[in-house]
């Protein structure tokens, strides 16, 4: 089987109330491009009924692809397992609720096709896009952690968890070989590999509207992501995300 152009990634945890809506507008986007795809949903071990109705989800000729996991492990995991077993020549992530509507597919699809390897979504460039804001814990979350991430890691990204990211098939392995952390900052850890690699991360403005009720409990995923951080600023510093010896960039 040849491989397709395109694979899209849905993380899952839970996500049984929306998940068929959601692969059902995906397949509906690849349908309107002309773009052979495939559908990840990379499962972070749900107790509901998410692959299920995944998996009698009416995708027309859509190849889907079930992920599960035997536990819950934590965003980052999820997608990192996805992406991994990814085959389309581009690979995207998108969070399971489409708070980045697939509109934005387009202008992420040139972008990878006129040769940048790396293209992320930014609630930060243009928050006048932002059309439902989050709950105020997680804003706040959001802003404390992006600025310890700025200074930690990235000084030059301005939305590290924009859950919207798009790579040529070639980045893949370089990216997320490395990736040790499993929870909500994996993002930065991603685009502090991407810049310790020395691979162009262009950053795009995105619609974006929150959906859903927060799962944040704000005083320990702040102290979990603070930890997350620092335990990429310790790999850094012994060297785990080095150039590898193969690259030419």
């Amino acid at each position: 089987m040849s491989c397709p152009d395109l694979s899209i990634v849905v993380p899952t945890y839970n996500e049984a109330e929306i998940i068929t809506a959601t692969l059902e507008e995906i397949a509906f986007h690849l349908r309107r491009l002309g773009v052979r795809g495939e559908i990840l949903v990379a499962d972070d071990g749900s107790n509901d009924a998410t692959l299920a109705r995944a998996r009698a989800a009416s995708l027309s000729d859509t190849l889907l692809r079930l992920l599960p996991a035997e536990r819950n492990r934590g965003k980052g995991d999820a997608v990192r397992r996805g992406v991994l077993a990814a085959r389309g020549r581009f690979v995207l992530f998108t969070d399971a609720d489409l708070s980045t509507p697939l509109t934005e597919l387009d202008r992420f699809l040139r972008e990878l096709e006129a040769g940048h390897p790396l293209v992320i979504g930014s609630r930060k460039l243009e928050p006048q896009r932002v059309v439902r804001r989050q709950p105020w814990p997680r804003q706040f979350m959001g802003r404390v952690f992006s600025w310890l991430a700025r200074r930690l890691l990235n000084p030059e990204v301005a939305d590290f968890t924009c859950g919207f990211k798009a790579f040529r098939r070639e980045v893949v392995d370089t990216l997320f070989t490395p990736l040790t952390l499993a929870g909500w900052a994996f993002d930065a850890e991603l685009l502090h590999v991407a810049r310790r690699r020395r691979i162009p991360v262009l950053e795009l403005p995105v619609a974006w509207a929150n959906r859903g009720a927060t799962r944040v409990r704000l005083r320990r995923d702040i102290l979990v992501s603070a930890a997350g951080l620092l335990r990429v600023v310790w790999n850094g510093w012994r060297g785990r995300y080095a150039p590898r010896p193969d690259q030419s960039t």
